[in-house]
Parts: C-alpha cells; sequence; structure tokens
C-alpha cells in the first residue's frame, strides 16, 4: 500500500532553496496565455494566446471538430482569420445547421424478433427487438446531483457508478519529491513546486452504493490523452506521473494506473445524506489527492513503478521534471506531441475492468429472452 505525504494547507512564498538561483526554488507564476476556445459542444480553457484564430482553427479542428464554413467570434464579435488572441479572451466557432421533421399517428407493429414501424403515407421501417430494447432501455438522469466542470461521462452497473472527468491541456502546479530529498516518501521527505505543462488527464472516480448511498471506492485511476474525449470507444495512455502505480505483474485485479488514495482527504461533503453531495465531495477529495498532494517515490517502492518512472525514457523532453519544466516555458502544449504509453484500453474497457474487479454483473436487456425474463420476474 502507498504512503503519501499531504501537500500543506498554505504554501509559504518564500523560496525552499535559500538563495534565489537554485533550482528548488519556487517556480514563478507563469504568463498568462489561456483564451477560451468552443465549438459545438466542446470548450476548453487553452494557452494559445499569440496565436491566431486560423492557427486555432488548423490545430484544433479535428479535436473540436470546427466546420470548415463555421464563423469565428472573438468576445461576441466576428473575426478574421489573422486576428492575434490575447489572453483572457473568449474564441467561438460558429456553424449553423438545418432541422428535420417527423410523421404523426405512426403505427408499430412486432412480429417475432422484427419490429416494423408505417406512416400514414405508406412508408415503412424496421428494427430488430433486441436492438429497439436496447435503445429504450437507455436514458440519462442525474438524479439529485448537479454534474461538476469536467465530468464526461456517467457509467453505473449494479452498486457501482464510475464518473469519467477530464481535463483540458495546461500548465499544471505540483509538489514533486526534491531530487536531494533524504526519503523517497513519508515524514522528512523534501519538495519543491514545479509547473509542468500536462495533456488531456482522465480520471476514473470509481462509487459504491451502500445502505442507499454512494461511497468513494478508493480503487480510482487517472490515464493522459492527446485529444479531448469524444466517445467511449477513445483510447488511453498511461500517465507519466509519480503516485499513479504501476503494478509488477498486473492482472485484472489490480487497477491499470492507481491513484495513490491511502491518505485520501476527507471532506464534509463525503458524509451528507444527499447522494448528489457524497458524489461531488468523493470526487473532489480523489481530483485533490492527485494534482494537490505531493509526489513522491512511494508507487515505485510499494507497487514496483510509477508511471512516470515507466514513461521518462520515452522522450528526452520528459526524462526529467527540469527537462518537463524548461520545455514548457518554450511551449506548454508539447505534451500533446509526447508518445504516451499506450494502454491499449478504451474508455468503455477500462469501466468493463472495474466492473469486472468489482464483482459487478451485466444486467443489460439484450434479447427478447432477456426481456421476458424481466417481465415474469416483475
Amino acid at each position: 500500500m502507498s504512503v503519501e505525504k499531504q501537500r500543506p494547507e498554505k504554501q509559504k512564498p518564500a523560496p525552499t532553496g535559500g538563495d534565489g538561483d537554485s533550482i528548488f526554488d519556487v517556480a514563478p507564476e507563469p504568463e498568462n496565455k489561456t483564451v477560451t476556445v468552443s465549438s459545438g459542444p466542446y470548450q476548453e480553457t487553452l494557452p494559445v494566446a499569440g496565436m491566431s484564430v486560423g492557427q486555432v482553427r488548423r490545430k484544433f479542428k479535428d479535436r473540436f471538430d470546427i466546420d470548415s464554413e463555421s464563423q469565428a467570434i472573438v468576445d461576441g464579435d466576428d473575426a478574421d482569420e489573422d486576428k492575434v488572441l490575447k489572453a483572457g479572451e473568449a474564441l467561438m466557432f460558429v456553424r449553423h445547421a438545418g432541422e428535420k421533421g417527423g410523421s404523426k399517428n405512426n403505427v408499430v407493429t412486432i412480429e417475432g424478433m422484427t419490429a416494423t414501424a408505417e406512416t400514414p403515407e405508406g412508408a415503412k421501417a424496421t428494427m430488430m427487438v433486441p436492438e429497439l430494447i436496447n435503445r429504450l432501455s437507455k436514458h440519462m438522469d442525474t438524479g439529485l446531483c448537479v454534474l461538476p466542470s469536467g465530468i464526461k461521462a456517467v457509467l453505473s452497473r449494479g452498486n457501482v457508478t464510475i464518473w469519467v472527468w477530464e481535463k483540458a491541456p495546461a500548465v499544471q502546479k505540483l509538489s514533486w519529491i526534491r531530487p536531494d530529498s533524504p526519503h523517497p516518501f513519508g515524514p522528512g521527505t523534501k519538495y519543491r513546486d514545479v509547473r509542468i505543462g500536462l495533456p488531456y488527464l482522465v480520471i476514473f472516480g470509481v462509487f459504491v452504493h451502500m445502505h442507499g448511498l454512494p461511497h468513494i471506492a478508493k480503487t480510482d485511476e487517472c490515464f493522459f490523452r492527446r485529444e479531448p474525449l469524444k466517445q467511449l470507444s477513445d483510447g488511453l495512455c498511461f500517465p507519466g506521473l509519480l503516485n499513479c502505480s504501476k503494478f509488477q505483474n498486473a492482472n485484472e485485479l489490480h487497477p491499470l494506473s492507481w491513484i495513490c488514495t491511502q491518505h485520501l482527504k476527507d471532506n464534509p461533503q463525503m458524509y451528507s445524506a444527499n447522494p448528489g453531495d457524497r458524489y461531488c465531495g468523493g470526487f473532489e477529495a480523489v481530483r485533490y489527492c492527485l494534482l494537490e498532494t505531493s509526489f513522491n517515490l512511494s508507487s515505485e517502492h510499494h507497487e514496483g513503478n510509477s508511471w512516470y518512472g515507466a514513461s521518462k525514457k520515452i522522450d528526452e523532453r520528459i526524462s526529467t521534471v527540469e527537462r518537463w519544466e524548461a520545455e514548457t516555458k518554450k511551449d506548454p502544449l508539447f505534451v500533446l506531441d509526447v508518445p504516451w504509453i499506450d494502454t491499449k484500453h478504451s474508455v468503455m474497457q477500462v469501466a468493463e475492468r472495474i466492473f469486472k474487479r468489482m464483482r459487478v454483473a451485466d444486467t443489460t436487456v439484450k434479447s427478447a429472452n432477456d426481456l421476458a425474463r424481466v417481465i415474469f420476474n416483475g
């Protein structure tokens, strides 16, 4: 089991190195280069100030599904392609779509395994009963919970619910173990603040329902991506971070990339009588544990390695955290070009691993026989 030191509640502004020139000094605040970029359902805050509208359109065309005919709007005004963006501005790509109508008074009949819909004009369409059942059984309801920003998917099966959260590329301030630390983890470990660019960050928050209320399961996982999530079949990469454990001789009983949560810091929301509050509180505790507590070598000691230890040789630009910092200052988005290690798993496949590890059976209705069983069993 990993041991990690929690970050102090307040960081002192004084340098930790002593003479002001040490690489261990507190890192200076980076220049603000963030612009809010949106297209259709996609919106992210990205360090693209200084780039032109056209450059952003070309660089993020696929990731944001930007229509080549869409109009660029900056802070509410139409903008040309050569318009240079400034920090704090909002860039929006707008396109217009048509509408589709539907017929009224349609008739639906089911014979055997085939369902047929017919319009008053005589037009027909057919669908197999299993597909019809599958479509009818899907619905979305967040209940008493207002989902926090960044939640991309909510997957439930049995008494287990998974939140899939994504954070856009950004320069992240982290507390990282110093190379001269006398201890690799635990009491006496020395840390310094670093500011490094991170690609798209994906967290799987795992909840178990007990006595009608959700509880964070502390088996949460973290991954990287070079593009935003658009569908559950999208693949994931292992995160180049300390305290994200790489298990030796890993199998389906182990998480692929476990976030060390032994010292997860509880908050009042986690004990609320409101299920929505408990979801939000539990997930915030996991997010805080990953990004705002100290990164050390506990995974190397307890689980065999961290995913930073496994990843630092794939690209010279992340070979040391000092090099990572230097490359971030030159280009905060260079991390989108790093060949992070492929998990060979999609979002849904990771979720399936979690459900299997939590011993939750698949109760999805997939056939007419399944439907009959539900009807007979009430």
